[in-house]
Order: C-alpha cells, then structure tokens, then sequence
C-alpha cells in the first residue's frame, strides 16, 4: 500500500496515476531499507526522485476542499489544529512522496560520504517544500561537512527565518552555525550562538551537552590566543 489518501481526485492527468504509483515505491523502498537492503532501497529512492516535480503544492485546493500532502498524520492534525476556529476549510490527508523521497535518499548518501549527490536532492526538497526546515539543516550539515562554511550559515539563517520553527529546529540550526563559526574563526559570534541553542531547547540534555562541548571547545581555544 503506498503512503498516499484517498484524497487523488486533486490530482489531475497522468500526474495522479504517476504520484499514486511512485506512492508505492516509496513504500518499497522504505521497506527494503529497513529491511538492510540499501542498494535496493536507494535503487528505488532514486527513481522516485528522477520525477520529482519542478512545481508542487503541499496544499492543493480542490473543489472547495483542501488536500495537504504531510507527511505523517501527526502533521496533518497539528494542520487542521492550527485553522482559525469557525473558518476551517475541509480538509483531506493526501500524503507527500517527493520530498521524503529526496530527503531520504539525501540522508542515505550523507551516510555514504557522497555530500554534493546528497546536496542535489536535499536542496531540490528545500525547493519543493521551502517551508520544511530538515531540508536545510540536513543541506547545512553537508555545506559544513565539505568546508563551504558560508553555504552552511546561509541554510541554517533560513532555517531560523523560518515561521513557527520548533525548538528542536531552531536548536539545531543554532548549534550548526555555531560549529562553522568557529571553522571561520568568529568565536565570539559562535559562543552567542551555541548559547542561542542552549536557550532554544533546554530540557534536551544531550543537545545541550553537544552545545556545551563547543563552548569548552571556544575556551580552550580562547586560551591558545585565538579568535
């Protein structure tokens, strides 16, 4: 069964019979990777993502109805959760297949080392659902990871424009900046922003020992006479 609603009439043409069918296979491809078949998995992910559309609508209305593609029905209730009461539109759970798609495979090929692959599909999610801030913290990770320091602060300040950003989010992206700071040599601007994720989620323990252990990091450098 694929991961898509029963909301397809909002899909028109042959974008419905190809959305409901890549549906399915990204159905088999989690399926192979949780079941150890990388190769497998990754072989499907990309096909999916080959058809990723250049123009997409996370809601998309039709006939008076809105059709949302979440990606889990925990975000499809905190959607309907936050309409104004007395002006709810009706709204159906249509499910997303391209951006998980993309940043699945983006994920997987971090794993594998192969960072400007994973940089195409994450940021062609990022491009889809620009409102999604796992794009761009995943992409800043890369960015950082390939020594391009400033495309990470760039990614992780959009995270941080973004509206409604959770604090695991807006902690992470703190801590991401904070990290390519001190690459660049601006510890006082990286401490204000290990601090910032410390503030933005205390009660995560092990965020906010990673943070800290940046901060100590900053000190010790401090003490050999840099920044």
């Amino acid at each position: 069964m694929g991961l898509l609603g029963n909301g397809h009439d909002c899909i028109r043409g042959p974008a419905k019979a190809r959305e409901i069918a890549d549906s399915e296979k990204l159905s088999q491809a989690i399926a192979l990777l949780d079941g150890g078949d990388t190769a497998g998995g990754e072989r499907v992910l990309r096909d999916v993502c080959s058809r990723a559309p250049k123009q997409y609508e996370y809601c998309a209305v039709y006939g008076g109805k809105c059709y949302l593609r979440a990606w889990n029905l925990e975000e499809f209730m905190f959607f309907i959760a936050r309409q104004p009461e007395g002006d709810r539109i009706d709204t159906e759970w249509l499910g997303a297949v391209y951006p998980p798609a993309c940043f699945r495979l983006g994920f997987l090929l971090v794993g594998k080392g192969e960072y400007r692959e994973a940089l195409r599909w994450l940021l062609l999610g990022a491009q889809m659902e620009p409102q999604r801030p796992v794009f761009l913290l995943e992409a800043g990770n890369v960015y950082g990871h390939c020594g391009d320091h400033q495309g990470a602060l760039k990614c992780f300040e959009k995270a941080l424009a973004l509206p409604d950003l959770d604090p695991g989010a807006k902690a992470a992206a703190f801590r991401g900046m904070g990290a390519n700071l001190i690459d660049l040599g601006r510890l006082s601007d990286a401490e204000e922003c290990l601090m910032a994720a410390v503030s933005a989620e205390p009660g995560n323990q092990a965020a906010v020992a990673r943070a800290k252990e940046e901060l100590t990091y900053i000190a010790m450098l401090r003490a050999r006479g840099a920044g």
